[in-house]
């Protein structure tokens, strides 16, 4: 496990956005822009998970955005 998945994992309500799009990264997931604040990180096996940008940038990306990344990267590394 990654220092940062690590430090991610045990700051699930107060992980920042660079934070959680630097983890995201690690694993492959590609950032897919939508309408407004809407972004989907999606990996090559097909798993995608949703979250909304938040603003200010430093304002926490939402527990459950967080908690959906780790679980897809827990399957990915099942595999």
């Amino acid at each position: 496990m990654s220092d940062l998945r690590k430090r991610v994992a045990e700051r699930v309500a107060r992980c920042d956005w660079s934070d959680f799009l630097q983890l995201a990264k690690e694993y492959k997931f590609e950032l897919i822009m939508g309408n407004g604040s809407r972004r989907r990180l999606v990996h090559s096996t097909g798993l995608v998970v949703s979250v909304h940008e938040p603003h200010p940038r430093k304002t926490p990306v939402h527990p459950q955005a967080v908690k959906a990344l780790l679980r897809a990267i827990d399957s990915l590394e099942a595999k």
